[in-house]
């Protein structure tokens, strides 16, 4: 059962229950009053969260793709793009790509993600082309060491439900 907003559900016997509204009076006797809106879905799959690709599809509907519209100048290409380019890539499927953003001092994108089943292990992100450079940074963007970048990509082990940010210079 995936959810945009609901954060209560529980499962009696075969019956799966999303929480719609609490009831609670304190500490704000008007709480849960008023219009709601809200998407679920029933989401079947094989095997359990981790191989169902759960978190994945969570994610998708918490944050679906959002097209802009670019103001600047159009890049100048020889018209051999593919028909489709991802910016990047993971090479594992139990670590979550959750941000990618323009950094808040303009300098580069950051990069962030979280390992979400539970397990360590290697990871490589790979871009769609070769950065100039990346550093690791903590959650306010604040560099803390830079990380070598090989075939378009950066290696670093992860560790159970760890959060790394990454700040990528192109």
């Amino acid at each position: 059962l995936l959810n945009d907003c609901k954060y209560g559900h529980d499962i009696k016997g075969h019956t799966m229950r999303l929480t719609l509204i609490k009831s609670g009076t304190a500490p704000d006797p008007e709480a849960d009053q008023g219009l709601h809106r809200f998407t679920y879905s029933l989401y079947p799959h094989a095997g359990d969260w981790r191989t169902g690709g759960t978190v994945q599809e969570g994610a998708t509907l918490n944050d679906p793709l959002l097209a802009l519209v670019w103001e600047g100048e159009p890049a100048k290409t020889d018209g051999g793009l593919p028909p489709s380019l991802g910016l990047l890539s993971c090479d594992r499927d139990h670590v979550v790509v959750d941000t990618v953003k323009r950094a808040e001092d303009d300098d580069g994108l950051i990069v962030r993600v979280y390992e979400a089943y539970g397990q360590r292990g290697p990871v490589t992100l790979t871009f769609a082309q070769a950065p100039a450079a990346v550093w690791e940074c903590n959650l306010m963007e604040e560099n803390e060491r830079e990380v070598e970048v090989a075939d378009r990509g950066v290696s670093f082990p992860i560790k159970p439900y760890e959060i790394r940010t990454f700040r990528v210079r192109m």
